[in-house]
């Protein structure tokens, strides 16, 4: 007879940067794992159903709300908080969930709470450098936590497995097709502008601003610019400035975005870092400017350590973005010996495959339970 398929839960949202790993692990359990049954408890944003939909994953959203320091903010997420919990905890009764992969967000701590009280066991795949809330408050109840990268200063993060990340975010054939994908030539250099899942509004700004002010900057190249939402403004700017460009808002397979890359603007999530290491993008890293924690900061190091990226501040104001991310970029447009030698640094990097080692830890935890069921029988 053929084994029961696991049924794994999972547990975060609200953004892709929780979204991604999730989906990046079910895709390869579901490899090692035929008729594997996983669902995700994830937020009420429309991101979450959306993608998981695309995505072919079950999934319930939860009442869960973020953490906001004002009377009104705190009271709205208490009540969610508490809805949430009882949501979360009859979702894994009817799923009869064997274990739960906490992957971060606010979405994720009322998963991992009625987790707990059902004695399901926990799993925590963090991401970012610095952990941020809830990461640090579900590693304290988790029966094991992981890592994609290393993390200073909390041990409880000191097991590294390399970051998860769908196959879909891998480029997989020449640059040239990739660049017929989207219309552009496909022998051109191009540079990828991306401010990934929800956008860069100031980076979109950034852009509109540079091209009409210095449209020269660009000779010679294309633009593959992810806009996140509205494109109408940033496609009008490119094509006032007679650059050719391919303006979208979202597209479903990043790695044919990476793929038809020389060069890439990107901001410095975990996924992104992730995804322009693996696919060995040179890149202008332009971490998001309003974590107070600067996780993005720490997010980009390792690429900007090992060569393969350049990191510049997001000011937020076109007008002082030209001044602080302007000259990265218009460096390395103009050199494209650096920018070969900085693809080479990349592709040297050691690189570990995050989602299969979750997945091989996913296998034993499901395993050890089976077993601990078992013998509770005899």
């Amino acid at each position: 007879m053929a084994p029961d398929p696991w049924r794994v839960a999972f547990a975060g949202g609200g953004s892709g940067g929780h979204l991604v790993p999730a989906m990046a692990i079910a895709e390869r359990l579901a490899i090692s794992s035929p008729g594997l049954d996983a669902v995700v408890l994830c937020s009420h944003r429309p991101i979450d159903h959306t993608w998981l939909e695309r995505a072919g994953l079950a999934h319930v959203p939860l009442s869960a709300q973020p953490f906001r320091p004002t009377p009104v903010g705190l009271l709205r997420f208490l009540r969610g908080h508490r809805k949430a919990v009882a949501e979360a905890r009859s979702a894994l009764r009817d799923h009869r969930s064997e274990l739960l992969v906490a992957v971060g967000g606010f979405a994720s701590v009322p998963g991992v709470l009625a987790a707990r009280r059902l004695g399901v066991p926990v799993l925590l795949a963090n991401l970012d450098a610095r952990p941020g809330r809830a990461n640090r408050f579900v590693a304290g109840r988790a029966d094991r936590v992981v890592s994609a990268v290393e993390v200073e200063g909390d041990r409880r993060f000191s097991e590294v497995v390399g970051p998860p990340v769908r196959r879909s975010a891998l480029a997989a054939g020449s640059a040239a097709d990739a660049r017929r994908n989207f219309s552009l030539d496909p022998g051109r250099p191009t540079l990828l502008v991306t401010g990934a899942s929800h956008g860069a509004t100031s980076i979109n700004r950034f852009m509109i601003a540079w091209v009409a002010r210095s449209p020269s900057d660009l000779d010679g190249w294309q633009v593959l610019h992810l806009t996140g939402g509205e494109s109408g403004d940033v496609e009008r700017a490119y094509r006032e400035a007679g650059i050719p460009a391919t303006v979208v808002a979202t597209i479903d397979s990043m790695g044919e975005a990476w793929g038809a890359a020389t060069l890439a603007i990107s901001r410095a999530g975990a996924n992104s870092v992730a995804e322009i290491g693996l696919n060995a993008v040179p890149s202008v890293l332009v971490p998001y400017p309003h974590h107070r924690d600067r996780h993005q900061w720490l997010n980009a190091a390792p690429l900007v350590a090992a060569g393969g990226a350049v990191i510049a501040e997001d000011r937020i104001e076109p007008g002082a973005n030209l001044e602080s991310i302007g000259p990265a970029c218009l460096r390395l447009l103009g050199d494209a010996g650096e920018i070969e030698a900085m693809r080479q640094r990349l592709r040297t990097r050691p690189s570990l495959d995050g989602a299969a080692r979750i997945g091989e830890i996913v296998r034993e935890l499901v395993d050890g339970r089976r077993a601990r069921s078992t013998r509770s029988f005899r």
